[in-house]
């Protein structure tokens, strides 16, 4: 329980702070540029490139750590 309210307050606070214009610096910064230049949403961009991460760290080790 306390990983799912942990979640759910963390995604609600990075939501606010997106929408407000501002970052928590990593991914965020490199989506706004993308998301500036290109048709892909801030969110997508993370998305993607979190599965690529996670993807690429299965590969290199085991899945249950890459998770």
């Amino acid at each position: 329980m306390n990983a799912i309210f942990g979640g759910v307050i963390s995604f609600a606070g990075g939501a606010i702070m997106l929408r407000a214009g501002g970052s928590n610096g990593g991914l965020d910064v490199l989506g706004r540029i993308i998301a500036k230049y290109k048709n892909v949403s801030i969110a997508r961009f993370g998305l993607i490139m979190n599965m690529i991460i996670i993807s690429i760290s299965a590969l290199l080790f085991t899945v249950q750590a890459a998770m």
